[in-house]
């Protein structure tokens, strides 16, 4: 049924967690600070888990069929992570211009401190599942910290945090051209590592930064939601490349080609009883 394919309990489970715990951890008190946060956080952790489950999906030695069902929940956690960005963002232009909850405190480090702490462990779990050590690439982690210095460095206080923000897209975005480009050298395994764990160290670092800015209220400085689709557009430009579906001329070709080699093996099966009857 069409509607189970939309079911996978698991995928929820995994994507929900560390937003619920977010929002349970640095929402109170303000529904449109939980708005915000679902808003803000739904599309990159999807983004997140959806790489981690590709990840896990390239290390495994699977048949065709397995790999397209497992492609199937990769998207579905992207698909779940935009569902709970569009509830956020009602429930936080519901709630825009509502006072009745008073004066918004700052959360303590140790709530921010835990919220980490939560990703982390859904992280490590998605990511150590299959006991693979692919989610280490010490390229990709050289160009994260490449770029995270420079930022850190080379920024004035008031621009630090949205050019940190910028400088984690930037260098995933360096990440997955030349992981493409690694690719099409022949080093697959390689190319498919240094882009995936690029953009996985940058959306990982992205999201504990919002955090920490939404905790000091300040997340307006990074600007989520238009963050958030320029990681939507590196990502599917990344997924398309390597996942693209067949075309429907692909398809058609594919079907030509096995209606050749049925009729071959239809005039082999007729000449080998014509042998047979010579024989006889």
């Amino acid at each position: 049924m069409l509607p189970d394919v939309f079911i996978d309990p698991i995928s929820v489970a995994v994507i929900a967690t560390p937003i619920l715990l977010a929002i349970a951890l640095l929402g109170e008190g303000s529904w449109k600070r939980r708005g915000m946060l679902c808003r803000d956080l739904g599309i990159p952790v999807g983004t997140l888990f959806a790489l981690i489950g590709m990840g896990q999906m390239l290390t495994m030695k699977a048949d065709m069929g397995a790999i397209y069902g497992a492609t199937a929940v990769m998207l579905l956690v992207m698909f779940y992570g935009g569902l709970i960005s569009v509830i956020g963002f009602f429930l936080e232009s519901r709630f825009s211009d509502s006072n009745r909850n008073g004066p918004v405190q700052s959360s303590s480090i140790a709530r921010l401190a835990l919220a980490v702490i939560a990703l982390f462990a859904c992280v490590a779990y998605s990511a150590l599942n299959g006991s693979s050590w692919f989610f280490l690439d010490g390229f990709a982690a050289a160009v994260w910290s490449l770029f995270l210095i420079a930022a850190l460095l080379l920024s004035s206080k008031e621009s630090r945090v949205n050019n940190v923000a910028r400088a984690l897209l930037f260098q995933s975005m360096v990440c997955v051209v030349a992981g493409i480009i690694v690719f099409f050298t022949g080093d697959q395994g390689p190319g498919l590592s240094f882009a995936i764990n690029g953009l996985i160290y940058g959306l990982i670092s992205y999201v504990i930064l919002y955090l920490a800015c939404f905790r000091g209220g300040a997340s307006e400085l990074i600007n989520a939601p238009l963050t958030n689709w320029h990681w939507m557009e590196v990502t599917g430009f990344f997924t398309f490349m390597f996942l693209a579906p067949d075309t429907i001329l692909d398809n058609l070709q594919d079907a030509a080609i096995a209606d050749r080699f049925e009729a071959l093996e239809q005039k082999v099966q007729d000449l080998q009883r014509d042998l047979d009857n010579i024989d006889g």
